[in-house]
């Protein structure tokens, strides 16, 4: 069986209080998660989540701190192959008004949520790891 390691990245997007989440366009009725998606050749992770969060959900954002606040790793079965991968998450702010999603074909919709109303809605591990990390930036009860 062929091994393939993949990379992404994102954004963790913090405003007054609430996290944006999209409404991604998955196997299932859809899910609900944060934007991120995959790093291209010749592009930094940081530069990657930039663009994939303006892409998936219309906002334009800057990172805060230097560096990556999660690095999520899993791992799957797709097209006969077996993928490892990690996902660079950052902790942004938006910079402009939402200008629409870029990917109607990835992305149903966006919602700015509380992370308890977030608790509801997430479905993936990895995310309510980010849970956590929202909630303590956001000056929250320490996780759930």
């Amino acid at each position: 069986m062929r091994s393939l390691k993949e990379f992404s990245a994102g954004g963790l997007v913090i405003k007054d209080g609430k996290i944006l989440l999209t409404l991604m366009r998955n196997l299932k009725d859809g899910v609900w998660t944060y934007p991120k998606g995959h790093v291209e050749k010749g592009e930094t992770p940081q530069e990657a989540a930039l663009r994939e969060v303006f892409e998936e959900t219309g906002y334009k954002c800057e990172i805060c701190g230097s560096k990556e606040i999660y690095i999520s790793k899993y791992s799957f079965h797709r097209n006969g192959a077996y993928t490892e991968k990690e996902v660079y998450w950052y902790e942004m702010k938006p910079i402009s008004q939402c200008e629409g999603i870029q990917t109607p074909q990835e992305i149903i919709k966006t919602a700015w949520v509380s992370p308890e109303e977030a608790e509801k809605m997430l479905f993936y591990k990895s995310d309510f790891e980010m849970l956590k990390l929202a909630n303590e930036r956001i000056g929250g009860k320490n996780g759930f």
